[in-house]
This record gives C-alpha cells, structure tokens and sequence, in this order.
C-alpha cells in the first residue's frame, strides 16, 4: 500500500514541530533554573563596616530583596597588622582575588586603568564610534552618563574606554571655624573674608597668645588656625591665586605651536587661531613652581610668620616689617610713630603648627584654635570625633588670591568593577553592572539625605536637597553660612576644583609635605626658600617620579646608556671568566687528592631540596627582580619590555643623586662611629694611666641602676 507524498511532509512536519516543542521546553526549563542559580558580588568602600553609607533601606538592599538572585557582600580580604588604605585591596589583586566592585578615588583611577585593574564599562555606556577620544551623548546608550559632568567623564575615560561612574556627592574641602570665637573677637560670623587680605586681617583678630584656655595642655593661648601640611590641602591656595597643580600641553597639527591648558579644561581650542585640538593627545607636567604657586606658598609663609602687634589706641594689627620687629618702633600711614617692646608685644604669625600627637579638632573643641582647613560635607563627624560641638562650627571657601577666586576643593569619587568581571559570564556581568549603578543612583544619594535630616542633621543637609525632598521647612534651621557658600557653589562665584588626576599625584602629595609644607611650619621655617623647593619639586615630577621621562628625552640618552652597559657588561664577563679560569686551575691541582672521593650521583640527590629551597626564595626573586626592572611593570596583565629606560629615568632624577649622597653620608658616620667609639672606650677602660677605675664604673654604672629610675630623674 503506497501513502501519497503529502502524508509522508505531514508526518516530517508534525516531528519537527513535536522535537521543537520539546527543545524550547528543555532550554525554557534550563533558562528558568539558570536564572534562580544566586550571582555572588563582593563589594570594598575602603571603610570597613560602613559600606560608605549603604545600610538596610538602602536602594542596594533593595535590589536584592527585590531580585533574590543577586547577593551583594562586603569584602573583607586580608587584613594586616598596621596597614592602612588600599593595601589589602593591592594584595588581592596581586593574588588575582580582588573584589567585583570597589571604590577609587579621583586622583588614583587613571593609575588603577593604567596596571590594569578596572573593567571598561563601554558595554552598558556606549562606544567611541567616531573616535573623539570620549563617549559623546549621541553615542551613550545609558542614560546616566549624559547627567555627568565632562570633566567628571573625562577623567574616568581613557582612549574611548568609560572605567567608573561617579558618586552622586562630592567630598569638599573649605574652611572651618569656630562661630563663637568669630563673635568674641568682634568679626561677622555670616560675613567670611573673601580675599587673603581679609583672610589674614581675621585671623590676627582671632590670635590672643595670651588669652587662658581651660583644658589645654599647655599654656599657648589662642591661635587663629591651624594648617595641616597636607599636600592636598596646599592645592586649594594655588587654585584660588587663579593656577592650577598641573597642566595638559597639546600641540597643533598645522602650526607645530604648543598650547597650554588647565587641568582641568574639557574643550580644546586655540585662542589665537580657533583651531580644535580635542583630537591631539595631552602631554601632562606638574606646574608646582608656577608663578601662582609661589605665590600662594609665600601667602602660606606669612600666615606663619607675619610679624605684627595690635596698636595700643585701637587694637587693630599692625603688620611688621622684620626690622621694625627688632627696632621697635613702626610708624603708621597717618604719621602716628607707635612704639613697643620686641620680645614682649610682637606676635609671630597666626598660625599654630600641626602636631600629629595632638588632633587639630581637639584644639578647636578646646578654644585653642579658632579655624582649620578640612572637610565639611559632614560636621557631624567632628562631634563624635573630638565633641566639637556642631552647632558652633561655621563653613567659608578658600578666600581670593591675587588676579583669583574663592575656592572649594571637591572630591568625587568612582565606583568601578575589577578587570576579573571581564571573565565571568554575561548573565553575572549585567547585575553587577546593576548593582553598581544602584550604589551610584540618585536614589541611594536620596536615602542618605533622608536618614540625616531623620537622625536630626537636617540644619546641615544642602539647602538645594532638603527643598527637592520635601524638607524645606527645614532650610530655616541651616546656618547662614552653609547656605551662603552652596549657593554661591550652584551661582559659580566659588571655583569647584579638584586634586590632580593624571600622574602619580600621591607620591607628589607626600613630596611637597615633606619638603615644603612642614618646612614652613616648622621652628626654623622663617629663612626656608620656599620657590627653589617647589622649582625642585616641579622639575622631580616632570622627570619620571609623578609623569614618565618624556621620550624625546629618553630617546636623547638611550645610545649612552646602551654604551655604558655594553661596557658594564663586558667587564662583568671578564671577571666571571677570571673566577671560572681561577677555580678551574684549583680544582685540577686537586682532581688527583680527591682520587678515592665518592663520585656518584647519591650526594647531589641529597642536595637537590637545599639547592631547590635556595634557588626558590633566593635566586628566583633576584632574577625576576632584575627582569622587573628592564620592564614597565604591571601587577595585572602584560608588563611591556622598555629596556634601559628606568634606569635613565632615574639617573635623571634629581632626588636619585641626593639619595646617593646621604646614603654615603649615613655610612660614612656609622662606620667612623662604630669603629672610633669602641677603640676609644677600650683605651679609656684599659691604656690610660691615670682614671682607668672612673672609666670603668661609669661604664657599669647603667648595668645596677634602674632605667626607670633615671628616665624619671630626667623627666
């Protein structure tokens, strides 16, 4: 019986639907347990415990009640006795275990994209499909990045590739001060000096060496204020004298001509011929000892040591030339001759220098100072800190410099994924993506505002966000002064800048305290010469220690360094072929008394874990040591040949040769000290002739009497 052609298509089409059916089901059934299988995401803010805010109400916590599948946890990683920052973050990705997202900071996220550290976002952003350099609005498929500002995006990209989102808020820096004291010395608390002038006039007002402080230590009276020696605090002055840390130099394609830019400029173009040269590429140089710079520094000199007296008519301050100071005697514009005594009436500065034993915002909870530079997103935090109260502590901007504006330095930081989220799948990239963009939301922002003005800090919440939550009955209990220098933020009348993002600022940072900052507020600070300090720190920077070695130069002194190598090289190989040859003619002379010696292969096996032991933790790190350091070394990913070029760079760097210097300075006292002083003790013990016995009990004196005993004695 023959079946007709039709039959046979119906039987083959009704199989396929029935084994399609079948497929979809299985793949739906895989898909939907697929889909409840839990995503781990590991989380590190840097402050352990607080998760920088997120706690349960948070939006981030909701997320994950809303979507069971997705876990997000603190990381802990490896904790070591005194380390600080980012070190058990270092740790783990030296050890290729670093946590799915993390926090990093503004000036330190170019380096983290430069080793390698940071997964590119561009699959959730956008792409760089004309090649601008930067992730236009046009070409964003996120709709949050269009809302961040271009210098905010810019730092964060790198060759077309978007590596962190910003935090909603910014940390800032300005001054604090005490309101109470303000009033005391007869100053408007709601009315901050806006230029130096004005600047130091108030705090000659706020300075009283004499005045009685219940609490202190010491007896050191009132002192206007105290500046840390940060270096990150340093920078706002710059920036109000109208500089800025570092500059970008970018240079013409058709004229050649180099174009110097602020660090912190966006749009690139030429102001005498219009040209656009957002395409050329930027080349970075620190500009500490730019005129502004020094300009700013020497106000800081003079915040320290200012000469001055109050006048004994109008107790108003009278500034002091150093020789006026010594004479005692000044004479006035108003041809008034005011006379006083040099040790007893002279003030010497306004300042008082920072001592790390003791908290600078305990001298302000205390009365002993009157001002300090700091954050002030937060006063709150000062009060469970030191119990300065609050209520009491008022906000201004860095007053303006010569040609300047007030300024706030602002700190806003990036939420970013480690480079191991490029190797987990899809499915688990999208809810960290998920996760990371509801950390950074406007609504976890929202929630924090909402918990401050619940726990009673609405008076220090910004005016703008208490008004766009529904809290502006609120705004009435804010201190003048927090409304004034927000609004004057939002107006653009306060410059809102930034520390240095590209290059290794915080290397620099420690620099210019060390060797700048302390050294003005230090007691021999007055005669320090401060503009050659900061020409040597800016020509350091530009030479390899804050931005690489420029190529042109490296190019220039690569044939010599080859030169001295090869000839390095070559003598190191004759000598090693002179130890070789020396022990060759030993080991003949000695072939025939080792005649009956055991020769075989026992002994060497029996050697082989000491030799593989040695060879492990000594040989091995000294030969990858030395391959290191023809490298550009990067903990992840490749790590480039670059042959002699470190070494050029560093005999290039100033620093290096002062190194060496007091390298040999060190050695030469200890070996002289160490030699001398045993020899003349042993010819004091036992040559002389005469006080030998007195020589010997003063050395044995400390073996029978208390160490105790005699650090009391002294103190």
């Amino acid at each position: 019986m023959r079946f007709p052609v039709s039959m046979y298509v119906r039987v083959v089409v009704l199989s396929l639907a029935v084994l399609m059916f079948m497929t979809l089901a299985v793949c739906a059934r895989s898909a939907e347990q697929h889909e409840e299988e839990p995503i781990e995401i590991s989380m590190f803010w840097l402050w352990r415990g607080q998760t920088n805010g997120v706690l349960p109400g948070d939006p981030i916590v909701k997320l994950m009640r809303d979507k069971p599948h997705i876990r997000i946890n603190e990381w802990a990683g490896v904790q070591l006795p005194g380390a600080a920052g980012r070190t058990s973050l270092m740790m783990a990705f030296a050890g290729q275990n670093p946590p799915d997202c993390y926090f990093s900071w503004f000036h330190i996220i170019r380096n983290d994209i430069k080793h390698g550290f940071i997964h590119p976002l561009n699959e959730w952003i956008g792409y760089d499909d004309n090649q601008n350099g930067q992730i236009d609005d046009e070409e964003a498929k996120w709709e949050g990045w269009k809302e961040i500002p271009p210098f905010i995006r810019q730092v964060a990209t790198v060759d077309g590739k978007v590596y962190g989102i910003p935090t909603v808020d910014s940390y800032f820096v300005g001054i604090l001060y005490r309101m109470d004291l303000v009033r005391q010395a007869g100053l408007d608390p709601n009315n901050p000096p806006k230029t130096w002038d004005e600047f130091l006039y108030w705090c000659q007002k706020l300075t009283d060496p004499g005045k009685q402080i219940q609490g202190a230590k010491l007896q050191r009276g009132q002192r206007a204020i105290a500046l840390p020696p940060n270096g990150f605090l340093w920078l706002p002055w710059i920036n109000s004298a109208g500089g800025t840390p570092e500059v970008q130099v970018r240079k013409s394609p058709t004229t050649g001509k180099e174009y110097v830019f602020p660090m912190e400029e966006t749009e690139f173009i030429a102001p005498d011929t219009g040209e656009d040269l957002s395409r050329q590429p930027s080349v970075w140089k620190a500009a500490f000892g730019s005129k502004e710079a020094i300009e700013a520094t020497k106000f800081f000199h003079r915040l320290r040591w200012q000469r001055w007296i109050r006048d004994p008519q109008t107790q108003e301050p009278i500034n002091l030339t150093k020789e006026e100071a010594n004479t005692g005697k000044v004479t006035l514009p108003d041809g008034r001759t005011v006379r006083f005594d040099p040790k007893e009436d002279v003030v010497t500065g306004v300042v008082r220098p920072f001592q790390p034993s003791d908290p600078i915002f305990q001298w302000m909870a205390r009365g002993e100072v009157a001002m300090t530079e700091f954050f002030f997103n937060d006063i709150t935090m000062y009060q469970s800190w030191v119990g300065l109260n609050p209520d009491l502590v008022g906000v201004m901007p860095i007053p303006a410099g010569p040609g300047g504006m007030p300024v706030v330095q602002s700190q806003r930081h990036y939420a970013v994924m480690s480079e191991s989220v490029g190797r987990r799948p899809q499915r688990e990239r999208d809810a960290i993506w998920e996760a990371l963009t509801t950390y950074t939301s406007m609504a976890a922002y929202d929630d924090s505002v909402r918990r401050k003005v619940l726990s009673g800090r609405a008076r220090f919440v910004k005016p703008h966000d208490l008004q766009r939550l529904g809290f502006g009955d609120y705004i009435k209990e804010v201190p003048q002064c927090l409304k004034d220098i927000y609004a004057e933020m939002d107006r653009g009348e306060i410059l809102i800048r930034t520390e240095p993002f590209e290059g290794h600022w915080v290397t620099m940072e420690v620099a210019l305290n060390s060797e700048v900052t302390s050294l003005i507020l230090a007691e021999s600070g007055e005669d320090f010469d401060f503009a050659s300090a900061l020409k040597q720190l800016e020509e350091t920077a530009n030479n390899g220690t804050m931005f690489a070695t420029p190529p042109e130069v490296l190019k220039k002194y690569r044939p010599l360094a080859w030169g001295i190598f090869g000839i390095v090289t070559v003598l190191v190989l004759f000598f090693v072929a002179m130890i070789v040859r020396t022990n060759l003619r030993a080991q003949a002379k000695t072939t025939a008394a080792r005649a009956g010696v055991y020769k075989a292969w026992l002994p060497w096996l029996l050697l082989v874990p000491a030799i593989g032991l040695i060879g492990l933790w000594g040989y091995y790190p000294l030969l990858r040591g030395i391959v290191m350091a023809f490298q550009d070394y990067h903990i992840v990913g490749k790590s480039p040949w670059v042959g002699l070029d470190n070494f050029i760079g560093i005999f290039l760097n100033p620093d290096f040769y002062i190194s060496v210097r007091q390298t040999f300075k060190y050695v030469f006292w200890s070996l002289l000290l160490v030699f001398t002083a045993p020899i003349g003790l042993s010819l004091l013990l036992s040559e002389i002739p005469k006080g030998k016995i007195f020589w010997r009990s003063v050395f044995f004196l400390p073996q029978l009497t208390s160490g105790v005993v005699i650090v009391l004695l002294w103190k």
